[in-house]
């Protein structure tokens, strides 16, 4: 259900309107979401060689839109013969009444950077998964899924034989089932202190959301 005095959104701008009332409500004063990036950096013994926390700032539009899920209803109708617009337009999902669909979520790192905009779909300059000069070995991603909130962890390790910048990662979400589409980057973030791994050495990466309310 929408909070009290707001209409159910049907399009991303809706969706920044809503959150703009929201802001602005005396009686949500307190942020309702909170996230934030704890980096740590370790040297080729597995020593920590140092770490640093940011504040997350850049859920996208498609965060947006998966950050309702929890609030506002797949269907369209009562007969759950269409689908909420909000879902239709963000993610082109059409499915109605039988759908069997879940959620799978990756990530991806890079060597670059841009202004964030909630449209973003891709990172500025990729990093591949791979042990060759200029790659970086992706670990799996963790996620780990709390009352309070959600989070994303993931190793990256430098196996090829040059310095590698990591300055930018994005955690994309993908629909699975009888509909299967995506990645819809959800998270994108620039690093405040790009980070670069020697041969050898690797990044921790924790992407912590929290529910407030």
């Amino acid at each position: 259900m929408a909070p009290a005095g707001l209409a159910v959104p049907e399009s991303l701008d809706d969706v920044r309107f809503a959150l703009e009332e929201l802001a602005r409500r005396p009686d949500l004063q307190e942020p309702v979401v909170r996230g934030y990036v704890v980096v740590k950096v370790y040297a080729p013994d597995g020593e920590l060689a140092y770490e640093f926390e940011d504040e997350m700032h850049s859920i996208t539009a498609a965060g947006l839109a998966l950050l309702l899920w929890p609030l506002l209803p797949y269907c369209g109708n009562a007969s759950c013969s269409s689908v909420s617009p909000i879902y239709s337009n963000t993610f082109g999902l059409t499915t109605p009444s039988g759908f069997n669909m879940y959620l799978s979520f990756s990530y991806q790192v890079g060597s670059g950077s841009q202004p964030f905009s909630p449209g973003l779909t891709s990172l500025a300059a990729p990093i591949s998964n791979g042990t060759g000069a200029g790659q970086l070995s992706y670990s799996s991603l963790g996620i780990a899924v709390g009352a309070g909130g959600i989070t994303f962890s993931f190793t990256v390790t430098n196996s090829g034989p040059t310095d590698v910048t990591l300055s930018e990662f994005g955690i994309f979400a993908n629909f699975v089932g009888n509909v299967t589409t995506g990645p819809f980057l959800a998270i994108y973030e620039t690093l405040s202190s790009p980070v670069t791994l020697a041969p050898g050495s690797y990044a921790s990466i924790s992407v912590v959301v929290e529910y407030l309310g």
